[in-house]
């Protein structure tokens, strides 16, 4: 089963980890996407870094799609503020299902995607909105 690991490193989080933070940068995302949503009431983001397959060789699914919402339920987090970043063409490529639910899930309309290519994103609060971060 796909798991997801909270991480006090916000500046690096890694494959199938998350982090809740003011700022918060992923590691190099080479096939990976990640999410971004506000905190309710907060100047700090979720960031969680998803990766196709996880370190024991877990597919993201739809029941990993299901995980992520309750995920960001939990935090209370503002889900108009959710973002997908990164790899988001090899998602639809390698495993639309998920990706596809998930975008469902979490209600993320086209102009809060944002594919990038390989490299290291994050994101910050600047004046109570998220912001992307790269590099």
């Amino acid at each position: 089963m796909y798991h997801l690991t909270q991480t006090a490193a916000p500046l690096t989080i890694q494959e199938a980890e998350y982090a809740i933070a003011p700022t918060v940068q992923f590691t190099q995302f080479t096939s990976c996407i990640g999410i971004l949503s506000k905190i309710r009431g907060q100047d700090n983001l979720i960031g969680i870094h998803l990766v196709i397959h996880d370190q024991q060789d877990n597919k993201f699914n739809i029941v990993t799609a299901a995980q992520v919402r309750e995920l960001l339920e939990i935090h209370n987090c503002d889900q108009s503020t959710t973002k997908i970043i990164g790899q988001i063409r090899v998602w639809r490529d390698s495993n639309e299902k998920a990706f596809e639910r998930l975008v469902d899930l979490l209600d993320v309309p086209e102009e809060r995607q944002y594919p990038l290519d390989d490299g290291s994103y994050g994101g910050t609060i600047e004046d109570g909105e998220i912001e992307l971060t790269f590099g």
